[in-house]
């Protein structure tokens, strides 16, 4: 059973593995809408895969329905309505979409999706270095390159910064191969945020990896940690540091 419900749930990984990478050239909008109608149709999906389970609740889905309801009373004092609506729709998606993640997410199931968001990382820098040194992926439609699919800089590096825990956890736990790729992609990552200049994914990876190493050093296994993953977060950090 612990093996085969991964395999059950390749949809749930093609769909977060494919919805970050789809644009149109037919649109105003040429991501963000479509990929919204697409994460629509997977929350759908995946909350009616996973109606027979017990709910799975944290405490992050009651800050998001302070947030959810902040939102829709801004609806009555907007002076655009129709904006803001659009606006609390998305946050209202959102927070489905973390509800139905929560409820397919098992112990055994969650290094496979980490891998999934890392191998994303890995084609988002990618595709963001090829359009910094004109080599490819220049028809993309955004404004100001490096872009990859995200359209403007500002949510390619936003988007990237979110995939940075899942890689640097595949650099720090997995074995050999993904452990390697891990690296890889955390150097190509880092180095893509820094030739994208956006300062605020600067200042939150900064305090990230600040507040990571507090509490690194305040952790009482911290030796046990280190004995075991010691080479790794070292490794890590002379790649962070080779790009800075």
């Amino acid at each position: 059973m612990k093996t085969s419900r991964p395999i059950s749930h390749f949809w749930f990984l093609a769909g977060i593995a494919i919805i970050p990478l789809v644009y149109s050239t037919e649109t105003i909008d040429p991501a963000f809408t479509l990929r919204a109608i697409l994460l629509a149709a997977l929350t759908i999906v995946t909350i009616i895969a996973t109606r027979k389970q017990p709910l799975l609740l944290s405490p992050i889905l009651y800050i998001w329905c302070a947030y959810a309801a902040f939102n829709i009373i801004s609806i009555f004092v907007a002076v655009n309505s129709g904006e803001a609506i659009y606006k609390a729709s998305i946050v209202l998606l959102y927070g489905a979409w973390l509800f139905a993640a929560m409820q397919i997410m098992t112990k055994e199931f969650r290094p496979i999706v980490l891998r999934t968001i890392a191998i994303l990382g890995f084609v988002t820098s990618s595709i963001s270095l090829l359009q910094f040194f004109d080599i490819g992926f220049t028809s993309i439609p955004c404004w100001g390159n490096p872009a990859a699919t995200m359209t403007t800089k500002n949510l390619m590096s936003s988007f990237l910064f979110l995939t940075l825990p899942a890689t640097l956890y595949i650099t720090i736990t997995e074995k050999r191969k993904w452990s390697i790729f891990g690296l890889l992609t955390l150097t190509m990552g880092v180095f893509v945020l820094l030739i994208a200049q956006t300062r605020a994914v600067w200042l939150g990876t900064s305090v990230a990896g600040f507040v990571a190493s507090i509490l690194f050093v305040l952790s009482i296994q911290r030796r046990t940690l280190w004995k075991s993953y010691g080479s790794h977060i070292r490794n890590s950090a002379i790649a962070i540091a080779a790009c800075i």
